[in-house]
C-alpha cells in the first residue's frame, strides 16, 4: 500500500509539478516584462492629448520616460528589500509586486511631468491613472487576475 501511494505521489508531482514551476517562471517573466516596458509610447502619447499636455513635448517625455524605465528594476528591488519579506522571494506575491511596480512607475511618470512643466497633480494622476488601467487589462493575460 505504502509503494502505491508513494507511486501516485511521485507521478503526480512528475507531471504537475513541471506546469507549475512554468506557471511561476512566466508570471515572473511577464512581471519583467511590464516593469520594462510600462510606458509604452502609444499608451502615454494618448494620456498626455487627453489631458492637454503640449504636443511639441509628447516625443521628449515618452524618450524621457523609456530612459527613466530602465531604472525601475533596481527602485522595486531596493522597496521590496525594505519590506519584511520579499515579494520576489518564493512562492512570488503578484499583489504585493505589482504595488511596489506602480509606486515605482508612478515616482518616475510624476518626476519627469514636473521636468517639462506639468505640475498640477490632478493632472498627473489622471494620466498616470490612464497609462496604469491600460497596463492593467494586460494582467489577466499576465497573472490571471487585475490587482489595484
Amino acid at each position: 500500500m505504502n509503494g502505491k501511494l508513494f507511486l501516485l505521489l511521485g507521478t503526480f508531482l512528475a507531471l504537475f509539478l513541471p506546469v507549475c514551476l512554468s506557471a511561476a517562471r512566466d508570471t515572473l517573466a511577464c512581471y519583467q516584462e511590464l516593469e520594462r516596458n510600462f510606458f509604452d509610447e502609444q499608451i502615454v502619447i494618448q494620456a498626455l492629448s487627453l489631458n492637454k499636455v503640449y504636443q511639441s513635448q509628447w516625443r521628449q517625455i515618452t524618450r524621457q520616460l523609456k530612459r527613466q524605465e530602465s531604472s525601475v528594476p533596481q527602485m522595486v528591488k531596493e522597496k521590496a528589500q525594505l519590506l519584511t519579506r520579499d515579494p520576489f522571494r518564493r512562492p512570488f506575491q503578484v499583489d504585493v509586486a505589482i504595488q511596489i511596480l506602480l509606486q515605482v512607475e508612478q515616482e518616475i511618470f510624476s518626476m519627469v511631468l514636473f521636468e517639462y512643466g506639468v505640475t498640477s497633480p490632478g493632472k498627473i494622476q489622471s494620466m498616470f491613472t490612464y497609462i496604469r488601467d491600460q497596463n492593467m487589462q494586460r494582467m489577466p493575460e499576465c497573472f490571471g487576475t487585475t490587482t489595484e
